[in-house]
This record gives C-alpha cells, structure tokens and sequence, in this order.
C-alpha cells in the first residue's frame, strides 16, 4: 500500500498518516476499492494548514533537500558536458568517433539520473517549494544536453 501512496505523490506525515496537496481521491477510492481496504482506511480532506512551518514540513516529508541536491548535482554534471562540448567544438575540432561516443554516453547517463530523479519527485505546486528550486535549471540543462547529443 506505501507504494501505490508513494506513486500517487503522497508523503509520509508519520505513520500511518499520508498527506498530499494534490486531488487523488478518485485514484485513492478505486485502489482501496479494489484491495478490499475501504473499511480499514480513513481519507480526509484538508484545505490549509493552520499552525507551523509549512516550507519545513513539506522539506521533511518530501525529502526536498535529498532532491535538490540531486538535481542540483545534474546541473553541475550537464554544464560540465556542455562547457567540454563547447571548448571541443570552439576550436573547430573534428570529432573522432570516440569522442562523439564519450560525450552522447555521458550525456545517456545524466539523462537517465534526470529520469530517475525525476520520477521521485512529488511534482508539488509551485506554492509549496523553496524560492530557489531548481526544476526551470534542470530542465533547462537536460535540453542541452539532447541537443549535445543529436549533434
């Protein structure tokens, strides 16, 4: 059952407790529907948060830091690729086939992280992340990345 909690984007408040600030109640209804858990299992629907620290409450619960980092890491990866692409193709160098080889492998690799990364995040709404979220920058650096590649 986490699982299928943790796909819908929901996160753990503490046990047994899952929150989510997306509608998933169709979702949530059908799949306690169909394992027989609607009589074991509680959905409420709650509009705001009246006391505490909503930003480090959504970082717990999220694990924001672990994710930013991660895309942040991504970041710093495509823009090193990218900087070695540009310095390569600045000075009009002809690429050997081992280095155009080089470059699209370490490009798949950043791409896939991207993905993996990309499927661990709760997609949340933009009200409830930092200021400085990182998902503008990473998606940024994954498109030049795929042109890098396609070169």
């Amino acid at each position: 059952m986490r699982d299928k909690l943790r796909q819908l984007g929901l996160g753990m408040l503490q046990e047994s407790v899952w929150i989510t600030p997306h509608d998933v109640s169709v979702d949530l209804r059908e799949f306690l529907e169909s394992r027989e858990l609607g009589e074991a299992a509680f959905v409420l629907e709650v509009s705001s948060i009246l006391a505490g620290d909503q930003e480090a409450l959504v970082r717990k619960i999220w694990n924001l830091d672990i994710l930013e980092d991660a895309y942040r890491e991504i970041i710093e990866d495509a823009k090193k690729l990218k900087d070695l692409y540009m310095a390569s193709s600045g000075r009009n160098l002809q690429y050997t086939t081992g280095k155009k080889t080089e470059l699209t492998e370490e490009g798949r690799k950043i791409l896939q992280r991207y993905g993996e990364v990309l499927l661990s995040d709760p997609c949340l709404p933009k009200e409830l992340l930092p200021a400085e979220w990182p998902a503008g920058e990473v998606r940024r650096a994954v498109r030049d990345i795929q042109k890098i590649m396609v070169k």
